[in-house]
């Protein structure tokens, strides 16, 4: 038996195997070479001062004659309101609050109701709105900014010095 080896056969096996191949691998290669674009953005922050806020002066209701029940209201524009400054980033707008819908001030032990006075609706006024609103001026400051309130004064509240601590606040609008 003779072996022929025939190069024109050799030849068209080799192509039906690349063609065959070419036809599976074109499409994948097709596929890889889908489009791309870039851009470049460029990313910041601005940071801002924080505010600060400075008590002026102290809420102090005028004296009352122990025994009597009342309702004693010290207006944001009355004496006796207290009184802040803020200071912060420049012609910033602000809320003022007060963080407790209300406080308790209590007189000796405050151990029990009769040393204890009741403080709430507490308002504002001077260089903020009555929401509390207000705007730093053109050197991050605004001072005047006022409060006031109202003691619930019960009639088996007994005499002495009643004493509460509220805390105010400033948040950049």
């Amino acid at each position: 038996m003779k072996l022929v080896y025939s190069f024109d056969k050799a030849f068209e096996k080799v192509f039906k195997t690349t063609a065959i191949a070419l036809v599976i691998i074109t499409p994948t290669t097709i596929a890889i070479m889908a489009h791309a674009a870039d851009e470049s953005f460029i990313s910041g922050i601005r940071l801002i001062l924080p505010a600060f806020v400075a008590q002026d002066t102290n809420m102090q209701f005028p004296e009352q004659i122990a025994g009597t029940a009342q309702q004693l209201v010290i207006t944001p524009d009355a004496n006796g309101a207290a009184q802040f400054v803020t200071t912060g980033e420049p012609l910033r707008s602000f809320t003022a609050s007060i963080v407790e819908s209300s406080i308790i001030m209590t007189a000796g032990s405050g151990d029990t109701s009769a040393l204890q006075i009741t403080v709430d609706n507490f308002t504002f006024g001077g260089s903020v709105d009555a929401s509390g609103a207000g705007t730093l001026s053109q050197d991050g400051v605004l001072g005047n900014i006022r409060v006031g309130a109202r003691a619930n004064i019960e009639a088996n509240d007994q005499s002495g010095n009643y004493v509460g601590v509220a805390t105010f606040r400033i948040v950049y609008a």
